[in-house]
Formats: structure tokens, sequence, C-alpha cells
């Protein structure tokens, strides 16, 4: 999580980095069997100011209770499709 806010640091282009950034976080997120970090509307102006702040710290907790209830998420997603195979 460190590494994504040294990236989103040394980006002199405010605007052009998020996306790219975001997109590098989940990409590592997922291929170590994590869910994706979604950063929703109510929560960009914490997001943002973490990564202003570079408070790696404050960014983790924030992490991993997005992540927690990302997971608890996709596993309702889950328990729905199981239901529904075995009605069919």
């Amino acid at each position: 999580m460190g590494t994504h806010i040294q990236f989103e640091r040394i980006h002199h282009f405010s605007d052009g980095n998020g996306r790219t950034g975001r997109m590098i976080m989940v990409y590592s997120l997922l291929q170590e069997g994590f869910p994706p970090l979604i950063i929703e509307k109510e929560s960009k102006a914490q997001y943002i100011e973490f990564l202003g702040n570079q408070d790696v710290d404050g960014f983790v907790q924030f992490a991993k209770e997005t992540l927690e209830k990302e997971q608890k998420r996709m596993q309702a997603f889950r328990n729905m499709d199981n239901e529904r195979i075995e009605h069919e």
C-alpha cells in the first residue's frame, strides 16, 4: 500500500495518475488473491487525504476495512449464485 502512495506522489500531473495508480494497485491485489480495492465516491476525499499526507498507516487501515467490505460483498454474490444453481 505504501508503494501506491509513492507511485501517486512521483507523477507531476495531478489529474493524470490516479486511474493508472489505482489500476496497478487493483491488479497487484488480484494477483495476490485479494479483492479489488474499490474507492467509493463517499470515501474519495478521505483516500485523497491519505495520499496527500503520505499517511501509509491510515491508508492501510482504510484499505483493510474497504477490502473486508468488498470480500463480504463478493461472498454474498457467490452465495446467490450457489442458491440459484441448487434450485435449477
